[in-house]
């Protein structure tokens, strides 16, 4: 069962390597990844099943230009199914991907990748990645007894989305790719497709969780949440106005830092994922012009 991938991004040109490599080596039949700026590297990134192409400079926001770049991946794709992707996720799976498309029933239209989030090690890759407790049918109680100074005002335990990313089977009369799911189908539900996540890289480290906050404040990235749940921009203005930078660093310490306490904790309740997606090295073997500085 073949699979392609669109992705918008103005990721330098290592990153988009990374993205690519880890993809490809899933089994990845073609990558459509619009470009929001001219890259200036963009020759060692030559491969069979790469098409770089201008993205849309046209709505204003990004979730829409986006859809639009999809859209055109959608129609242009010759593959059975096509995933919507950010730069920063990278899809897990434990049996080949396309084969676990392929066991899905004809009726099934679409699949949603549950996100993980990493832990951040103080130094070296990341290697572990924490669940949902609604993933794993638990209540969302269980936050509170893993994260007792926030556990109440915690959506999901993750600080960016819990809605996942769409895989959608193509050539589905009206369809349309949105930022998580499928549109254009009525109530389509998405399919199950077990040993099967998402890493979401977001926010891989507190410089880049401070660097990016503003940005993400202004288009409204944490602003999600249910009528009667705080969101995250929310809880993050709370936090802040308590304890200014300090208070938010420990937030952000608590629930993303890779401590054995925090895995341990994780794991009783089956939360934590353990993958080494050793995305340096995929890359380095399939773009080593990219990466010469670092290996001369």
């Amino acid at each position: 069962m073949s699979w392609s991938v669109s992705c918008t991004t103005n990721a330098a040109s290592q990153d988009i390597a990374r993205f690519a490599a880890h993809h490809l080596s899933l089994g990845c039949d073609r990558l459509f990844l619009f470009l929001e700026k001219p890259l200036e590297n963009a020759a060692p990134l030559a491969h069979p099943k790469i098409n770089l192409l201008p993205g849309t400079t046209k709505p204003e926001a990004l979730h829409k230009r986006q859809m639009i770049n999809a859209a055109t991946a959608y129609a242009q794709a010759e593959t059975d199914w096509l995933a919507h992707l950010d730069i920063d996720e990278f899809i897990l799976a434990e049996v080949p991907f396309g084969a676990a498309l392929a066991a899905l029933p004809r009726a099934a239209e679409w699949v949603r990748l549950a996100p993980v989030e990493p832990l951040c090690p103080s130094t070296g890759p990341i290697r572990h990645y924490k669940r949902a407790p609604q993933q794993a049918g638990l209540p969302r109680s269980t936050l509170e007894t893993l994260y007792p100074d926030y556990g109440l005002m915690l959506r999901s335990g993750l600080i960016a989305h819990a809605e996942g990313k769409p895989v959608i089977r193509t050539g589905l009369e009206g369809a349309r790719v949105g930022i998580h799911k499928l549109l254009g189908r009525g109530k389509s539900k998405p399919a199950l497709l077990p040993g099967t996540a998402l890493a979401h890289h977001h926010a891989p480290d507190w410089a880049a969780f401070q660097a990016a906050l503003p940005a993400r404040l202004a288009n409204g990235s944490y602003a999600s949440a249910r009528p009667q749940e705080t969101s995250m921009a929310e809880l993050i203005a709370l936090t802040r106005a308590e304890g200014g930078d300090a208070a938010l660093r420990h937030l952000y310490d608590t629930l993303r830092t890779d401590t054995l306490a925090h895995r341990a904790a994780l794991e009783a309740q089956g939360l934590l994922l353990q993958h080494d997606l050793d995305l340096d090295s995929k890359a380095k073997a399939l773009f080593p012009a990219l990466f010469l500085s670092e290996t001369s």
